[in-house]
């Protein structure tokens, strides 16, 4: 036998990772194996000092074996300087000799506390220490050496510095007192304890310098996490039978959420079963392995070990501040109270006396935190994603290289990830040597008992993170999102008590950026490889999106992330007007936040800038102005679509249908309003008429018969300016020309209540005028109902009105002009706070045809359905997807139908038309291919939705549930993987995905198209012999059917040289050919499209109006053709539904396309 080919025992790391007892291979291998263990012995000696278990030394205090340095101040700098501690000092006078001995105790103190140095446990900065290629930082003033060397406050091991600290500072304060003193001993024992304090510190700093600079140093070497326990899972050595138990009961308690107490009856009876096969069994093996039969659940999840491994941090009940503590000794010198410095104050805050966690069985609640904040760093999310078989082909690539170049068909064709360069002015992807991942960060509140839950309500936070170096069709699975922490409720950080929690995250992704970290394992590579990260865009909801960034909310002044729009130009809808925001200008203002010290201060920022300080802007490289999205989700289906059709229609189906919106901002004007409006036009300042809303504006605009009413408010007002001008109403320098100077009417401006005589006769409530003082209700009545009583009263009989006749004229007069109704309510109020009940453009009669024809209406099985009853509130909220497929799909297929014949001036055309440019400017935001076509179109649409809008309408669960889901998400990869479990459990493992597998998500790539499938240029050459029926039911139901298997699954369309075509698919082939000495297989349709209307008859089809959103009619037919279609061209499902068109004397078939590529 060759040399190379006898088999010896090897016991490297690699073979006892997969045997403790080694692995049986050729003499070659065991010679490389040694050669490995050998090169990672070394790199493990250079890397020993940085050697940790899971948590690098970030905002947690690390372990100590990483760095044990002390930090001796004796070893700094020369100590043998003479102190003169003599306690017998000259003779003086009592209290001078009492201060003298008192002084020679403090000097006494700081040399007896500094001399030894500070002990051997790790500091921790409060930013990571990090060189770069600027001058050496020992050249840097003392105070920004101080600000650079600044303690992290929190940390235990850093308590020691912080008393010596506050010990020199006592001493300085108390010898400056006494630098003045008559006594000269005392003034020379102050001199001396301030020299001492200043050497003292002088050693400290240069002592924190030394340690800044060697943990800078290590750290450019990049972290080394130990990511053993990966590669040593005891399911290699459970037996097949007792494991197929164990996975079955995990799956079912983390996946279908059945109980503990049913988890525990069906370990017994699997137990039990096990037994009894065992004991006719001769396997003394199988006997034991029944006998052993875990009886509860949580051994089971520890034995597979699938828990997560996290930090715990105290959270703070009041400001969520976080503080780290050991849950296995949480009595080590804690914290009783939050330390907490806000502009309020120190928070102060109890820490501790919660209840225990679910599975604690001790119940001391004196030894529990009040709140726990857990969060899950990226160094052990990294370790857990690199161990996994089923990544190991993407973790490693630059995924800019493997896009296209024309479609933007992922975020990575993008050119913000295009464009994204690392430090050294390179593309950030583009290294061979280490890998480079980019994350987006999320962040969703949930309440954990659902929507129904009555009573107080109960909210948590999650923030998570997506690894977009995944390919997009696995990005999202569960068992891929990488959990961060929940964020503990029941309540929601407010505004930047947020920045908190995210502050550990930040920490650690500066590592990620300036450093990376060593992974000493992967699958891939088995002495380990290099990992960087960096967090690029922000994809929440609007508010959580603005909490995140440090933006202001879209209520506010400047309400826009993107460009400094104010709120009184929200109607502005050129972006060529918009000036843009710039990442410089936006640190600049939060800086200025951050740094304001006062409360008031920072609302002043906050006020003029819309920005507050975000943990985020602590990353070099994250601009806010780019960085930060909206998910379509939230931004157009929960959104747009809702706010649309809800607010700016109505829908209900009690009420009748009709013209009238709901949405009581849209509601015209009242008389009143309009009323007070010309009397502000006539005689009020330019001041006090650029306060009335721009509703107002506008309408003032149409009464005068203004060239433009569409315009900014800035532009409406000035027409109104000009028309007081033009009717010498006022003069071009504002002074108002006064008909008829009326003696009694001038001085009477302002109440004593602060408000104008005008304000309160048109704006105050029924209250408020019962309730004003006579002299006060005199002046209202001097100006506003004595120049129109008839007969004109004396000035004697208005001095002898009595306060309640004041209030009778007064209120008598305003209704007269309609201010207020007949009971004294203000009539402004019912008009723009009352909802108009009478009518809603989706009313009963529009609703009952939406709801005939989502009966009537085919679709796919995986499309989902919309809601059950619009219209009705009792069957509550609509999701997002009954959003989008009642939007995108039910509404176009019946307003269509009812308003597309209406003549085109009409109100019911205008508003199809307006509805009909938002979907189709949703429909193409969503699409997943997005090309510069697609880009300018939704531009387009968007603004000709906005435009003709206005026209329309003017005017302790947190742990539990971080636990549960981690570890679902590691028991989803584990059957992912396909060489991890043992050959005799594969059919578990297509069971489970069959079960907790959604089918729904995938595409018709990944059904029916591999890499290198493309149509073939000879397939008109092949014959029935070449081609491979593919039967349905292989499919278990994928979607794409047949006519004969699935109806609704069978219709598609299909890409055609003139454009798409509907038909059905009839059949399904396969066929294999050698392509380059390579066998590719391709996947055919026979589809029979449907006959086309007559150019006569398409004068009737109004769908064809609307070709983006609404899909077109066809005859309800197929043609004789049938064409044999490569899968590549097939481009979605159909959706469609029988009519019978007006004008058309054939049954016609509705197709509307489900393209989303």
């Amino acid at each position: 036998m060759p040399g190379g080919d006898i088999l010896v025992n090897c016991r490297c790391t690699a073979c006892r990772a997969l045997n403790n007892a080694g692995c049986e291979i050729t003499q070659n291998q065991f010679a490389a194996h040694k050669r490995s263990d050998r090169m990672q012995a070394e790199a493990n000696t250079r890397l020993a000092q940085l050697k940790t278990a899971q948590h690098p030394p970030t905002f947690r205090p690390p372990d100590q074996d990483i760095v044990s340095n002390s930090v001796s101040l004796s070893d700094t700098e020369d100590e043998g300087r003479p102190i003169n501690m003599d306690l017998n000092p000259p003779e003086a006078d009592n209290e001078d000799q009492k201060l003298l001995g008192e002084l020679i105790q403090i000097l006494k103190g700081i040399e007896d506390k500094t001399s030894a140095g500070i002990g051997g446990a790790r500091i921790v900065f409060s930013q990571p220490p990090f060189l770069t290629s600027q001058d050496v930082p020992g050249k840097m003033a003392e105070e920004d050496i101080d600000k650079m060397c600044l303690l992290h406050p929190n940390i235990p091991s850093n308590f020691e510095y912080h008393e010596i600290s506050d010990l020199l500072a006592a001493g300085e304060q108390t010898a400056r007192l006494h630098q003045q003193h008559n006594s000269a001993f005392v003034r020379s024992q102050s001199r001396l304890i301030l020299e001492t304090v200043d050497h003292r510190r002088r050693s400290l700093r240069k002592a924190l310098l030394q340690e800044w600079k060697t943990q800078a140093r290590l750290a450019d070497q990049a972290y080394l996490v130990d990511t053993t326990r990966y590669f040593r899972s005891a399911i290699h050595f459970i037996p097949p039978s007792l494991l197929l138990v164990y996975l079955l009961v995990a799956s079912l308690y983390l996946l279908s959420n059945i109980s503990e107490t049913v988890c525990q009856y069906i370990l017994s009876c699997l137990g039990l079963l096990l037994q009894i096969n065992a004991a006719s069994s001769t396997d003394i093996r199988s006997r034991n392995a029944a006998r052993g039969v875990l009886r509860t659940v949580g051994p089971v999840i520890n034995l597979i070990d699938i828990l997560p491994r996290y930090t715990s941090f105290i959270c703070c009940v009041k400001c969520y501040f976080i503080h780290w503590y050991d849950p296995g000794d949480p009595q080590a010198r804690r914290m009783e109270r939050c330390p907490n410095v806000t502009k309020n104050g120190v928070c102060d805050s109890r820490l501790w006396g919660g209840k225990p966690f679910i599975y604690e069985q001790d119940h001391d609640e004196k030894a529990r935190p009040v709140r726990v904040y857990p969060y899950q760093s990226p160094q052990e999310y990294l370790s857990y994603l690199f161990s996994r078989s089923d990544l190991k082909d993407y973790l490693y690539r630059d995924p800019c290289k493997s896009q296209r170049a024309t479609d933007t068909w992922d975020i990575w064709d993008a050119d913000a990830l295009r464009n994204f360069k690392f430090f050294d002015g390179k593309r950030y992807t583009d290294n061979s040597e280490e890998s480079r991942l980019v994350f987006s960060l999320n962040m969703d509140g949930l309440n954990p008992y659902g929507n129904k839950q009555s009573g107080k309500k109960v909210s948590v936070g999650a923030i998570y993170m997506v690894c977009l170096n995944l390919p997009p069709d696995i990005r999202y699975n569960l068992e891929n999102v990488y959990l961060v922490g929940i964020i503990p409720g029941p309540g929601q950080p407010s505004l930047h008590e947020l920045n908190h929690l995210l502050k550990p995250l930040v920490d650690d992704f500066l590592i990620l950026w300036r450093e990376g970290i060593y992974l000493s394992r992967t699958f891939s590579r088995p002495h380990g490889i290099r990992v960087r990260g960096a967090v690029v865009p922000l994809v929440c909801d609007l508010p959580a999106a603005r909490q995140m960034s440090g933006f202001a909310s879209h209520s506010h002044t400047i309400f826009c992330s993107e460009c400094k729009l104010e709120r009184r130009e929200m109607e502005n809808i050129d972006p060529e007007t918009w000036e843009m925001r710039t990442w410089e200008e936006h640190k600049r203002h939060a800086k200025l936040w951050r740094e304001a010290e006062t409360t008031s201060e920072r609302r002043s920022v906050y006020a003029a800038h819309g920005v507050r300080w975000s943990e985020l802007l602590r990353l070099p490289y994250w601009d806010p102005t780019k960085y930060t999205l909206i998910d379509s989700m939230h931004a157009f289906y929960l959104r747009l679509f809702q706010h649309h059709v809800r607010t700016i229609w109505g829908m209900d189906i009690k009420i009748n249908d009709g013209e009238g919106p709901s949405d009581p901002a849209l509601v015209p004007p009242s008389e009143a309003e309009m009323l007070h409006a010309h009397f502000v036009l006539r005689n009020g300042s330019a001041a006090r008429l650029g306060v009335l809303k721009r509703h107002l504006l506008r309408q003032l605009c149409m009464d005068i018969g203004a060239p433009s009413i569409d315009g900014l408010r800035d532009g409406l007002l000035a027409q109104l300016l000009q028309y007081r001008i033009d009717q010498k109403w006022w003069t071009v320098d504002g002074m108002h020309i006064v008909d008829e100077p009326v003696d009694h009417v001038e001085g009477y401006e302002t109440l004593r209540s602060g408000v104008t005589t005008d304000d309160f006769f048109w704006n105050a409530s029924k209250t408020m005028v019962t309730k004003a003082i006579k002299s006060d209700l005199l002046m209202v009545f001097q100006r506003h109902v004595r120049p129109t009583s008839h007969p004109t009263m004396s000035d004697a009989e208005v001095g002898s009105l009595k306060r309640e006749y004041l209030v009778r004229y007064i209120q008598t007069e305003r209704h007269r002009l309609g201010i207020i109704d007949e009971n004294g309510i203000h009539a402004t109020a019912l008009a723009t706070h009352a909802r108009n009940q009478s009518a809603n453009i989706l009313g009963k009669g529009i609703l009952k045809e939406i709801r005939r024809d989502m009966q009537a209406v085919n679709r796919p099985s995986w499309q989902p359905s919309g809601p059950r009853s619009p219209g009705e509130a009792r069957f509550g909220k609509f999701t997002a997807a009954q959003w989008r497929t009642f939007c995108l799909i039910h509404l176009p297929v019946t307003l269509t139908r009812i308003w597309g014949s209406a003549d085109s001036d009409s109100f019911q055309r205008k508003c199809l038309d307006n509805f009909m440019d938002l979907v189709a400017a949703v429909k193409l935001a969503s699409m997943n291919r997005m090309t510069e076509d697609r880009i300018q179109e939704y531009d387009r649409r968007i603004k000709s939705y906005l435009s003709s809008l206005l026209d329309l309408y003017p005017g302790q669960l947190e742990r539990t549930m971080f636990v549960k889901f981690c570890s679902a998400q590691r028991i989803r990869a584990l059957f992912a993987q396909s060489n991890t479990l043992p050959e005799a459990l594969a059919p578990m493992v297509d069971h489970f995905h069959e079960t907790y597998t959604n089918k729904y998500h995938l595409s018709i790539n990944e059904v029916f198209l591999g890499e290198n499938d493309r149509p073939s240029d000879n397939a008109s050459t092949w014959t029935a012999d070449d081609l491979t029926p593919i039967e349905p039911g292989a499919y278990h139901a994928l979607f794409f059917s047949t006519l004969e298997h699935h109806r609704n699954n069978s219709q598609v369309s299909f890409q055609m040289p003139e454009g798409w075509v509907p038909g059905t698919i009839l059949n399904l082939f396969s066929h294999t050919r050698v392509s380059d000495g390579v066998e590719i297989t391709q996947t055919f349709a026979i589809i029979s499209p449907y006959e086309e209307l007559t150019v006569q008859d398409t004068q009737n089809d109004h769908y064809r109006r609307y070709p983006i959103v609404a899909g077109r009619l066809v005859y309800n037919r197929h043609q004789r053709a049938r064409y044999l279609v490569p899968f590549s061209d097939v481009i979605s499902h159909l959706v469609t539904e029988v009519q019978d068109i007006q004008g058309i004397d054939r049954k016609c078939l509705l197709v509307l396309p489900l393209d989303r590529h």
